[in-house]
């Protein structure tokens, strides 16, 4: 899995597509669908489909869930409790959440916030 999520950029057309995807990237919502996008960019349902398959390998849904995870690893590295992490996203439960972290990484969000934290190295004085 790419370290990022890829945002369509090809071309003069992809400008507001482009700059949606980067809003989305800073602020996801899984709430969000494709039909809101649509109709923010008056684009048709196929041009948002086939764009996101072309330039990015990925159809929406998976880039959308692709951001969200981005967006939560590092806070649920940091410690942040799952619960907050998944409303935060846009997630109607935390359940919700875990089955889709769950399914991407191939552990479950509680495992990933168990890990221990960077220590710094033990220096002699």
């Amino acid at each position: 899995m790419p370290a990022t999520a890829a945002i369509p950029a090809k071309g003069v057309a992809a400008r507001k597509l482009t700059a949606r995807c980067r809003r989305f990237v800073e602020r996801p919502n899984a709430q969000d669908t494709i039909e809101l996008w649509c109709q923010e960019l008056g684009v048709s349902r196929r041009s948002i489909i086939r764009r996101f398959k072309s330039e990015t390998g990925l159809t929406f849904a998976a880039w959308q869930r692709r951001a969200c995870l981005f967006a939560a690893l590092p806070r649920l590295l940091r410690g942040e409790a799952v619960t907050t992490v998944a409303l935060d996203l846009g997630y109607a439960s935390p359940a919700s959440f875990t089955t889709m972290f769950s399914a991407s990484v191939g552990r479950s969000p509680r495992l990933i916030c168990a890990w221990p934290r960077a220590r710094p190295p033990n220096r002699a004085v």
